[in-house]
């Protein structure tokens, strides 16, 4: 490994930099999807048993028991719910957590996907200037009627070294890329199903308060 980043120059040092970046967010989305799904089948009952109850506080510590996006947003749901300052209107308060969905928790679940892409394009690329670079050191000491092989062949490998560093880079990021890509669409799809549900019981639950009420 020390030999292939010796001969491959600077461009090497640079590859190798960017790809510890870019397996490091790999790694990172991993561990974050691993954790984002929660099993709804034990979440659901326990937390409609509870709002059915009238008990919005215990539904929140329930969903706060689970790790998974959709309890944090049901507890989000709730908590708002809960608040002093919520919204009287059902429709204000359903539009208040599908925004809080969209511009909080689905760009979560997308973080660091185009890091990852754009270091699985730029790997390549500069294992290509690393060819380049070469090349024209190669030509260079050709035109100086260098006769020095240890020069004419360092031109070489430092071709070669960063076209395939480049390439051990990118190929594997390629391929972890289009695995992580799947991840958020099938989370976004849960909260799609799930989310409606938590608001159709909240607004039972605002409907039974008001029929107490009067």
């Amino acid at each position: 490994m020390t030999e292939m980043i010796l001969a491959g120059g600077w461009i090497t040092v640079v590859i190798l930099g960017i790809s510890l970046v870019g397996f490091g967010f790999v790694i990172e989305r991993f561990l974050v999807y691993s954790r984002a799904r929660a099993n709804m089948d034990q979440v659901l009952p326990e937390t409609r048993r509870c709002v059915r109850e009238g008990d919005l506080q215990g539904a929140m510590e329930v969903c706060n028991r689970y790790r998974g996006v959709v309890p944090e947003v049901y507890a989000m749901a709730l908590s708002r719910q809960l608040s002093p300052e919520a919204e009287d209107s059902g429709e204000d308060f359903d539009d208040a957590v599908w925004v809080h969905v969209r511009t909080v928790a689905v760009p979560r679940l997308r973080k660091f996907l185009r890091a990852i892409a754009l270091v699985a394009r730029s790997a390549p690329m500069l294992g290509l200037l690393g060819t380049v670079w070469g090349m024209i050191e190669l030509f260079s000491t050709i035109s100086d009627g260098g006769t020095d092989p240890a020069k004419f062949t360092g031109g070489v490998g430092k071709a070669l070294t960063t076209t395939a560093a480049g390439l051990l880079v990118a190929i594997p990021l390629i391929y972890c890329h289009g695995l992580l890509l799947s991840r958020p669409e099938t989370i976004e799809n849960d909260l799609d199903r799930h989310v409606p549900t938590m608001l159709g019981w909240l607004r039972w639950w605002r409907t039974s308060n008001v029929e107490e009420a009067a």
